[in-house]
């Protein structure tokens, strides 16, 4: 949009700001029936003292008390247009001032998210060099795009909410890494982080048939070509040492056992940067767990021969004595 238009738009809002105006001075305004005494000539003779009657003294109370009304409501009305009038300005500076505020809004699209999307599903290799991600498990209704590394490059794959998705692995290369590069959920947008899922050799004993109707056997968008230059590409994190967790003495005292799972987020160095309890037999377990888990050493996963952020599921089993 011009300037001059939107010069003319500022001067059309400003029209209507001004007809408010008078709108509501003319709602507000009371007629002036103002009381005047008759004037009198400089030769004439003073008026003679008389005394008021009740009746007299009554009515002079009455217009007293009217005269008042009027001149609350008289600057009742003087601040009202003061207001308005106020409004008017601002109104009109701000549409001078800012051409492109009477622009009208258009819709954006978020920008991607980067964030953990989770296990993308099991995964396995099949005779023909597919793989096949079972995801029945998982949450269903959420747009993903699947990853696809091999020794050659990675793969991306358009997006699907199918539950069991059937990927091929394009020019010849060996499938290595399975993991999800962008997921859609309620409308908004996630890159995800780089995860480590390595398909497993051989299917599971309760591997779906690739011919139902909820198989979705998908082609790849595109191929990225960057060849693996390591020997072990993809790698998990892994915990080299641990220490042994005390049993609490009121926990013995009480005869609670079990075993306390903790998820730990680890930085591309290996540090623990943060840990949470994910399952527990009892509060008293909670203390000794999570301080195991921080004080244990790990080794940071590996993706595409790279050091990654990831995470680990550190478990302690506390038997009873």
């Amino acid at each position: 949009m011009s300037s001059s238009k939107s010069r003319l738009i500022a001067m059309r809002s400003l029209m209507s700001w001004a007809r408010l105006t008078d709108l509501l001075s003319a709602a507000t305004r009371t007629p002036s029936r103002l009381i005047r005494e008759p004037a009198r000539s400089p030769n004439a003779a003073k008026p003679r003292p008389i005394s008021l009657s009740t009746s007299t003294r009554s009515s002079t109370h009455d217009l007293n008390r009217r005269d008042r009304k009027r001149s609350i409501l008289t600057k009742k009305n003087a601040g009202m247009r003061v207001i308005t009038s106020v409004l008017c300005v601002a109104m009109t500076s701000l549409l001078l001032l800012s051409p492109t505020a009477v622009l009208p809004v258009r819709a954006q699209t978020a920008a991607p998210v980067t964030a953990q999307c989770g296990d993308p599903g099991r995964a396995w290799f099949e005779p023909d060099g597919t793989v096949v991600v079972d995801r029945r498990k998982l949450a269903q209704g959420t747009n993903a795009i699947f990853r696809l590394d091999d020794t050659n490059g990675y793969s991306l794959f358009p997006a699907t909410n199918a539950p069991v998705v059937v990927l091929p692995v394009p020019n010849g290369g060996a499938p290595l890494n399975v993991s999800i590069a962008q997921i859609t959920e309620r409308g908004t947008v996630k890159t995800c982080a780089p995860t480590v899922d390595v398909p497993a050799k051989q299917s599971p004993r309760d591997a779906p048939v690739l011919d139902g109707p909820s198989v979705d056997h998908l082609v790849a968008a595109s191929h990225i070509a960057d060849p693996i230059t390591c020997d072990r590409p993809f790698r998990d994190s892994v915990v080299v040492n641990a220490p042994v967790p005390n049993m609490p003495a009121l926990a013995s005292a009480q005869g609670v056992s079990g075993i306390v799972s903790v998820l730990v987020v680890l930085d591309p160095s290996g540090q623990v940067t943060s840990s949470t309890i994910l399952q527990t037999p009892s509060m008293l377990l909670n203390e000794p767990a999570l301080s195991s888990a921080r004080q244990a050493q790990y080794l940071p996963a590996l993706f595409r021969c790279r050091p990654i952020a990831s995470r680990y599921r550190f478990v302690v089993q506390f038997a009873r004595r």
